[in-house]
């Protein structure tokens, strides 16, 4: 965590993240939560450092990273409505140019899920914000953070949980290099633990 907030200090973001910590509804959320946010930031600064992206860039993309989930409705409506609550939130908090608040709107938007936006219809920063959001999922505390957290939010129990996520990772579909790398590394780990989740389980 003290990384996480030290790369917000780093990028001059400290008044967004003022402003989530003050006015956000989810920051308790079991899922999409405060936490979350940071770690997609964080994955996305990794990843747009590893694209070479412009620091301008990279800095409208961890806003959008930092507000992707605010509002969130912690399982009550589906994406396209928290969408919406996260954009009118940060509609709320922009101090951004209109050029800047439409891009930041719009990699938002790319995070939609299941995705309404066709991945070829997709720019760099959209791209890279979708990849953080997914490489989720290979944090440590995936077993807290999504077989529990993600699955108290959506109701449902956690041997459903370890099924879906196994079929969501054999689907697993990243784009930039950095992710890819990750899941390569990662994958068989996280396969390995909920397998063996799955075996107590069933017992």
């Amino acid at each position: 965590m003290k990384e996480k907030i030290e790369l917000i200090r780093k990028m001059n973001l400290d008044y967004y993240l003022n402003f989530i910590l003050k006015h956000s509804n989810s920051n308790d959320a079991p899922y999409h939560n405060f936490s979350h946010l940071l770690t997609v930031a964080q994955n996305a600064y990794f990843i747009a450092i590893y694209e070479n992206l412009e620091e301008e860039s990279i800095r409208l993309l961890l806003i959008a990273a930092l507000f992707h989930d605010t509002n969130h409705s912690k399982g009550e409506y589906l994406d396209n409505i928290n969408i919406e609550n996260s954009i009118g939130f940060f509609n709320r908090a922009s101090k951004e140019s209109t050029n800047d608040y439409n891009k930041i709107v719009s990699i938002i938007k790319a995070t939609e899920y299941p995705y309404k936006i066709s991945e070829n219809l997709l720019n760099k920063e959209q791209l890279i914000i979708r990849d953080a959001d997914i490489i989720c999922c290979f944090e440590n505390s995936f077993i807290q953070d999504i077989l529990i957290g993600l699955g108290s939010e959506t109701k449902t129990p956690i041997d459903d949980m370890i099924k879906n996520q196994l079929k969501f990772l054999e689907n697993l579909n990243c784009r930039s290099d950095y992710a890819i790398k990750k899941v390569k590394k990662f994958l068989p780990k996280v396969k390995k633990e909920m397998l063996y989740l799955q075996k107590i389980l069933n017992q």
